[in-house]
């Protein structure tokens, strides 16, 4: 998160392709962030509401020395830049990209879990 906007970033074909938003999060709030690639479009969701999507079409996600980093931005020499100081209520990690229909569900599920409010 840069300047209070939310990013999501994979590995893909040795490199990092970034979908960033344009929706400004505000502090002590909960949200529900969801980010998924299926091998063509990468999709970024807020609250189960598609925000931004991008084409990275016929990349695969492969298997790789590069660590996976939730809250924050893998460093160059290893360490994490742009970290996250806020709390994760809930991560999950799934081996297919959920559907438009999936991401929504899951945030019903979430809002009234951890009572987020629109």
């Amino acid at each position: 998160m840069t300047n209070r906007k939310i990013a999501g970033r994979f590995y893909i074909e040795d490199a990092y392709k970034s979908l960033a938003s344009d929706y400004t999060v505000s502090i002590d709030t909960i949200y529900d962030v969801s980010v998924t690639y299926n091998g063509n479009i990468m999709a970024f969701y807020i609250n189960g509401e598609p925000i931004n999507d991008d084409n990275y079409a016929n990349n695969v996600i492969k298997p790789s020395n590069v660590p996976y980093v939730l809250g924050g931005n893998p460093g160059v020499s290893g360490g994490v830049a742009e970290k996250f100081y806020g709390k994760i209520y809930s991560a999950k990690i799934y081996n297919k990209a959920l559907s438009v229909d999936e991401v929504k569900h899951n945030y019903l599920i979430d809002k009234a879990k951890y009572g987020i409010e629109e």
